[in-house]
């Protein structure tokens, strides 16, 4: 994984989270963007529930790569990670809260050209007001430090 984000992750990088530090798991991609935060010479997008509402500032740091991450069922083990250039979702594309993750790629590819994909954390636990699980949070700290490692070299979390 380690080589692939070292090649993706060239020239003008945005960090995007999505998710919701309420629900446990939920809360993986904001945790990685406070580990990063003042530590990294790049763009770190907190997008909550609404990425979307972030849409001018991306575009107007023209981001070259743009990293989402975000907790997503694909199937793995708890707190295991995959590079995703679209994600499975059920439910509808749209809702009145949130823009489905494989439009946000898409629009990010299309409108801005950029090399958008996502970084996938498999959560365990997405209760409300829950505790991020000890697997999902070691892999938080864990990515933290690799993230750091290629766009900062050498900073650690």
């Amino acid at each position: 994984m380690r080589d692939e984000l070292e090649r993706r992750l060239k020239g003008k990088v945005a960090v995007v989270a999505v998710g919701n530090l309420m629900w446990g798991d939920d809360g993986a991609g904001p945790a990685v963007i406070r580990c990063l935060e003042r530590k990294v010479p790049t763009l770190l997008v907190d997008g909550g529930e609404a990425p979307e509402s972030y849409w001018g500032t991306i575009t107007a740091y023209r981001p070259e790569a743009v990293l989402v991450v975000d907790a997503v069922d694909w199937g793995g083990e708890p707190g295991s990670v995959a590079i995703l250039e679209e994600v499975e979702e059920k439910g509808p594309a749209v809702s009145t809260h949130r823009i489905s993750l494989n439009l946000l790629l898409n629009l990010l590819r299309t409108q801005m050209g950029a090399d958008a994909f996502a970084l996938g954390i498999q959560p365990k636990v997405l209760v409300f007001q829950g505790n991020m699980s000890a697997e999902v949070r070691k892999t938080v700290e864990l990515l933290g430090d690799l993230l750091m490692d290629i766009l900062a070299r050498g900073v650690r979390c």
